[in-house]
This record gives structure tokens, sequence and C-alpha cells, in this order.
């Protein structure tokens, strides 16, 4: 998914277009949260001549607090509003 954000920023790998928006900068480690645990990833990197450009993907996973996401819609996964199963 990571490696898709990327190509759709930077065009396909080996495609030589000197107007290329961004180009490929290698890998990087990173942590995301996946079931509970933090899971090191190697995630692409993409960058412009304006600095770093962040990757959708990336940025929904990093973001995304699996507690937060229980305790809206519970352990049963039923939504919940003030303490009433809706």
């Amino acid at each position: 998914m990571l490696e898709e954000d990327r190509t759709a920023i930077c065009e396909p790998r080996y495609a030589h277009e000197p107007e290329r928006p961004a180009s490929r900068a290698g890998t990087t480690r990173s942590e995301v949260v996946l079931g509970g645990r933090k899971v090191t990833i190697q995630r692409p990197r993409v960058r412009t001549t304006a600095g770093k450009v962040a990757l959708p993907t990336f940025q929904i996973m990093a973001a995304t607090d699996p507690k937060a996401v229980r305790a809206t819609f519970g352990a049963d996964g039923a939504r919940r509003r003030g303490g009433e199963q809706t």
C-alpha cells in the first residue's frame, strides 16, 4: 500500500520523466500500531525540491489509535453514545 502511494506521487520506478513532481528517497524505519502492538515497518520516503512529502496511507496508519476506536465502538463492535448502546 505504501509503495502504491509512492508510485502515485513519484510516477513509476525507472521512468525517465524530467518534469517528475517528486522523487524516491529510499526507505526509513517507522512504527505503526497493529492489533494493539507497535510494529516496525520500512516506510518509503518521497521528496520534492521543497522537502519531504507525506504518504497518505502512512498518515492514516500512524494517526489511528486503536484504543480510541475501541472506546467509541466498544469491545463488541457496537457503537456507543454516552455509555448507551445504539
